[in-house]
């Protein structure tokens, strides 16, 4: 029998519904909302710039419009790294910052992954500054691969190098630059603009960068270089370098610049090099560690299979002294008594016999790593995509959490070791949309259609 309303029923219905719920700390607020807008948990982000903008537009909004509490959680997440495929989303972000600007103290991060024409590089360059301006905790600029600046009046619509723009050394807050894998930022160019951000950096990738540049107007490319200081260049601030460079440039940085307080560095070698690169890539490895090595603690070493001087790695490593944490191929026979947590990865194009990977050895561990506390092997996709990877993956034997920029994943040990894998969550939201948020993101966010974006995308606030 279904109960009748009473007066009490009627005046409590018309109060106010609560907006806010004090028993949960907004951390663990944020950390539902990015739950519900990811539940495929990407493991192994895609090539392009990882952001919460990549993820299925009608979610968000239908997510942002649950409480109070998921709105402001939600907002912070979409504004805290943003990805900028195209000038068109450009000059949308920096109409709505200036139109709302509490939104612009939600921006951390800023990715570039730009196809500029060389006619609109003054434009880009006038528009680029004014995030900067605006932006009061911007603390991470990125170049992706993709970010390029094309003479489409050349034949081939060759790219034209350029200079980091000299804005980003106005501010103070940045702490974190990334400059990858080909960018029409060459190496010369990075070299001479670093004086600029080397007093505040705090983390620094450099990937694969062009040693020769054109120019517009260049019928073909020239080998260009750096002049070298007249005194080296400090980073008092610098702990965390990943890079994957070649031999000239490794060796500029290893002579000319110095990181006093260095605790964490990525070595990662470019795939597809002849024996004699590789010999020299590890050579310069070396000279590298012997300079600004003395406080490494955390080292990941892709160093190459073939003929090298394991001898000399293992005396680099040992002259480690508060070395903890090592990340490297498992044929790489050293060993090293300081070290607790040792991460193995064995890359797809690693075609090696099953007698050299020594350290899959259980009595061979024990025998090189006397106080190994933790073993894991990674997937060889960890160390191609990510950065940093020796912070991503922090050493415990509870739970590891992998941090990728807009979406926080956690899983069990594990999902690392051995042939096991992740067990991926089953259960999937109702998209209006139709089909999931990876399909939408490859659809709605490819190059081909990033043109198209209307404004109204980056208007959540409005």
């Amino acid at each position: 029998m279904k109960r009748q309303k009473t007066a009490e029923d009627e005046k409590t219905s018309l109060l106010p519904m609560t907006s806010t719920s004090p028993h949960l700390p907004w951390e663990t607020l944020r950390m539902i909302f990015l739950r519900a807008a990811a539940p495929g948990m990407l493991v192994v982000p895609d090539s392009r710039p990882r952001s919460a903008w990549n993820l299925n537009t009608k979610t968000k909004l239908h997510l942002i419009s649950v409480c109070k509490d998921w709105y402001e959680a939600a907002i912070s997440l979409l504004y805290e790294d943003v990805a900028i495929y195209s000038m068109v989303q450009l000059g949308a972000l920096v109409s709505t910052l200036y139109e709302n600007p509490s939104l612009a103290a939600h921006v951390v991060s800023l990715r570039l992954a730009t196809y500029i024409p060389a006619t609109d590089l003054p434009l880009f360059q006038r528009l680029v500054e004014k995030p900067i301006n605006i932006c009061s905790n911007l603390r991470c600029f990125s170049f992706e691969e993709s970010f390029l600046v094309v003479d489409e009046a050349s034949p081939r619509h060759m790219p034209t190098a350029i200079e980091v723009p000299p804005c980003f050394a106005r501010l103070s807050t940045l702490t974190h630059l990334e400059i990858h894998n080909n960018s029409c930022i060459p190496f010369h160019h990075v070299a001479m603009s670093m004086p600029l951000f080397a007093t505040h950096l705090e983390s620094l990738i450099l990937e694969s960068l062009i040693i020769f540049a054109r120019y517009s107007g260049d019928s073909e490319n020239r080998y260009l270089f750096p002049p070298i200081p007249l005194k080296p260049l400090i980073f008092p601030l610098l702990r965390v370098f990943q890079h994957q460079l070649l031999g000239p440039e490794l060796r500029f940085i290893t002579a000319h610049w110095e990181f006093p307080v260095l605790d964490t560095l990525a070595s990662i070698i470019l795939p597809g090099l002849g024996v004699m690169v590789h010999l020299n890539y590890t050579s310069d490895s070396v000279a590298f560690i012997n300079a600004h090595g003395q406080n490494l603690e955390a080292l990941l070493l892709d160093w190459p299979k073939g003929p090298f001087d394991t001898t000399t790695a293992l005396e680099v490593i040992a002259t480690l002294s508060n070395l903890r944490h090592l990340i490297i191929p498992p044929f790489l026979d050293i060993s090293a008594s300081q070290v607790h947590w040792l991460d193995c990865f064995l890359k797809d194009d690693d075609d090696v016999p099953t007698e050299r990977l020594v350290l899959f050895s259980d009595h061979v561990r024990q025998t090189r790593f006397p106080n190994l506390l933790s073993y894991r092997v990674l997937a060889s996709e960890l160390v191609r995509k990510l950065p940093l990877l020796p912070t991503l993956l922090p050493p415990t034997t509870e739970e590891c959490r992998f941090t990728f920029p807009g979406v926080d994943i956690r899983c069990d040990t594990s999902a690392l070791s051995g042939s096991s894998a992740l067990a991926w969550d089953k259960e999937e939201l109702d998209y209006s949309s139709g089909g999931s948020d990876r399909a939408v993101e490859s659809d709605s966010y490819s190059s081909s259609n990033s043109e198209s974006m209307p404004p109204w995308r980056w208007r959540v606030m409005k």
